[in-house]
C-alpha cells in the first residue's frame, strides 16, 4: 500500500482537500489523539491507494502509477499547496515487504520522477522483511 502523505502544515487539512480536489483516506489535526493514544504532532493528510501488499518491484511500479496519474494532472495544484500551506513534508510513502531469500528492487522511471519533481513531491519506502519471512 502506497500513500501520498502531507504533513505538518499551515491550515485545516480541508484547505488540502479543496485545492487538490482529492478526498482524502486519512486527516489528523494537530494534538488529535492518534491509534496509539498519543496526541499527533503535526496536521496530516493522507491519500492511499488500495492495493495489494506492495512485496514486488512490479506491484510498487504498479501502485507509485496509480498515484502518479492522479499527481500528473495537478502539477500546478500540488506547487500551490506548497506555496500557500507551506509543509514540512509531500511525499509518497509506504511499505516494501520482501522474502529474503528472493531478488527485490524498486526503480522510478525517468517520467515518473518528473512528475514528483515538478509538483514538489517526494518519495520515501520503508523496506520490511516479509511477516512469513523465516530469519
Amino acid at each position: 500500500m502506497l500513500s501520498l502523505m502531507i504533513a505538518g502544515f499551515n491550515g485545516e487539512a480541508s484547505r488540502v482537500t479543496d485545492i487538490l480536489g482529492l478526498t482524502p483516506s486519512l486527516v489528523r489535526s494537530a494534538g488529535e489523539l492518534t491509534p496509539t493514544g498519543r496526541p499527533a504532532r503535526r496536521t496530516l493528510w493522507l491519500y492511499t491507494v488500495e492495493h495489494p501488499e506492495v512485496c514486488s518491484g512490479h506491484s510498487h511500479n504498479e501502485a507509485v502509477r496509480s498515484l502518479l496519474a492522479l499527481i500528473a494532472d495537478r502539477t500546478e495544484r500540488f506547487v500551490e499547496v506548497r506555496r500557500v500551506l507551506n509543509p514540512e513534508t509531500m511525499t509518497i510513502t509506504g511499505g516494501f515487504y520482501y522474502a529474503p531469500d528472493e531478488q527485490a528492487g524498486l526503480w522510478l522511471d525517468a517520467d515518473q520522477m518528473r512528475v514528483l519533481a515538478d509538483s514538489g513531491i517526494g518519495w520515501g519506502i520503508d523496506i520490511f522483511r516479509a511477516p512469513d519471512a523465516q530469519p
